[in-house]
């Protein structure tokens, strides 16, 4: 398909980013935790609780969306 390389490199590098900003996200949610906790602030750290648990399941998504799209187009 013509322009099939340009394509596999822009969802590369998108895949790229998502799962950097889903690191980027995890290690921000760490430090709310560890703020959170040491500076009596339960808030913060209940917040980082969920943003660490978003972080994880968006880079499994990510991760995995090769997959997840090449079996829904076997199905069909």
């Amino acid at each position: 398909m013509p322009g099939g390389q340009a394509l596999d490199t822009l969802l590369s590098w998108a895949m790229y980013l998502g799962l950097t900003a889903c690191v980027l996200g995890a290690i921000g949610a760490g430090a709310a935790i560890g703020v959170g906790s040491l500076s009596s602030r339960p808030h913060w750290a209940e917040r980082g609780k969920v943003a660490l648990v978003f972080s994880v399941i968006g880079a499994i998504v990510v991760g995995s969306a090769v997959s997840i799209v090449n079996t829904g187009f076997g199905m069909a």
